[in-house]
C-alpha cells in the first residue's frame, strides 16, 4: 500500500530503488502536468489479500518509469463518494486505480461524468453497458490461484494446515478452492493428503496453533504481515499469498510458494496511455480471464509441484 501522500513500505522504497537503478537515466521524458497523478482509491475498510498491495507497488514502478505522481486516496465508507471523486480529481488524480467494491459503481458514474480522466478497476464485474469508455475493467480470480495454492501444498507432505485470517479478502472463496486444490493432487496421484483448516481471528491465537504444531509440517498462510512475524524459526515449509515472492530478501527462508498478482503491464499500458490522451477505448477495455493472461500466478521454488502446469492448463479449460 502507498500512503496518502505517498506510503511507501520497505517494500514500495526497495522497488523504487531497485527501478531507479536498472532504468535508464534517459528514460521517457515527462511531458505532462507537474500535479498529474495516478491514485490508489481506497476506502477505510482496506482487508488483507485484496489486490491493493500490488497495485500500489505496480504505481511506483510507473512512477520511476514516467515521472508521474502516485498517491492513496483514502474515502470514507459513509462519505459522500462523488463529491470526494470530484476533489481528488481536481487535485490531479486523473488515472483512479482501484479493487474496493465499494467504489465500483461511483467510479463508473464519475469515469462517464469526467471524459479526460481514466479509471482502471480490478476485480468485481461490471456490465459492458455500464461501462463507460474511459473505464478500463480487468478480473481478478482469487479462487483459480487458490486451487493451484492447495494443489502445491498438498505435493508437499500427507497433511496441510491451512491458516485463513478471519477478516481475509474472500476467506471462504480461498478456503473453498485450496480445497478442491489439494483433491485435485490426491486425484491425480492417488495419494490422501489431509487437509486441515483454522480460521484465526489475531495474531495470538494463530502463534499458539502454529507453534502447536508436529514439525515439520506443510503449512499455508493467508493472512496480513503481521501474522507472518509470529512465524520466526522453524523448519515447516511454508505457503503464502502477496509475499513478493523472488523480488525481496524479507520472506520467511521456509517459504516455498506464493499467490501473487501481477497487474503491472497493465498499470504501465494505462498509465502510457494517459499520457498519451488516450483515455478512452473502443471497444470497452475488458479482460476476464485473469489466470491465462497471468494477472493471477503462483510463484514456486524452482522444480517444485512438476505437475502444477497440467493442473493449471485444466483450470483454464474450466474457466473458458
Amino acid at each position: 500500500m502507498i500512503p496518502r501522500i505517498l506510503r511507501l513500505t520497505a517494500i514500495g522504497i526497495c522497488l523504487t530503488l531497485a527501478l531507479a537503478a536498472c532504468t535508464p537515466s534517459k528514460g521517457p521524458q515527462a511531458n505532462h502536468k507537474p500535479a498529474t497523478s495516478a491514485c490508489l482509491m481506497t476506502t477505510d475498510s482496506n482487508m488483507p489479500g485484496n489486490p491493493d498491495k500490488q497495485l500500489g507497488a505496480d504505481l511506483v514502478e510507473a512512477q520511476v518509469i514516467y515521472g508521474i505522481r502516485v498517491k492513496e486516496v483514502s474515502i470514507p465508507k459513509y462519505s459522500d463518494k462523488m463529491s470526494r471523486l470530484l476533489k481528488s480529481l481536481q487535485n490531479g488524480c486523473v488515472l483512479m486505480v482501484s479493487s474496493d467494491l465499494s467504489l465500483l459503481e461511483s467510479l463508473s458514474t464519475f469515469a462517464k461524468l469526467h471524459s479526460k480522466m481514466m479509471v482502471l478497476f480490478v476485480g468485481g464485474a461490471i456490465p459492458e453497458i455500464d461501462q463507460p469508455k474511459n473505464f478500463r475493467w480487468l478480473a481478478d480470480d482469487l479462487s483459480s490461484g487458490a486451487k493451484m495454492a492447495g494443489y502445491v501444498s498438498a505435493s508437499l507432505g500427507p497433511e496441510v494446515n491451512l491458516f485463513i485470517q478471519k477478516n481475509y479478502f474472500q476467506a471462504k472463496t480461498v478456503q473453498t478452492g485450496f480445497a478442491i486444490g489439494v483433491a485435485a493432487f490426491n486425484r491425480d496421484t492417488s495419494n490422501s493428503v489431509k487437509l486441515n483448516v483454522e480460521v484465526v481471528t489475531d495474531k495470538a491465537s494463530f502463534a499458539k496453533k502454529f507453534q502447536g504444531l508436529v514439525e515439520p509440517s506443510v503449512v499455508a498462510l493467508f493472512a496480513g504481515k503481521s501474522y507472518w512475524s509470529e512465524i520466526g524459526s522453524t523448519e515447516s515449509q511454508l505457503v503464502g499469498a502477496d509475499l513478493q515472492f523472488g523480488q525481496t530478501k524479507s520472506v520467511n527462508p521456509k517459504v516455498v510458494a506464493s499467490l501473487e498478482r501481477n497487474t503491472s503491464p497493465e498499470i504501465l499500458r494505462a498509465v502510457s496511455s494517459l499520457l498519451g490522451r488516450n483515455v478512452n477505448s473502443s471497444p470497452s477495455y475488458r479482460k476476464s480471464n485473469a489466470l491465462k493472461a497471468g494477472r493471477i500466478l503462483l510463484k514456486t521454488d524452482e522444480g517444485l509441484a512438476p505437475g502444477l502446469a497440467d493442473y493449471r492448463a485444466k483450470l483454464l479449460e474450466v474457466n473458458k
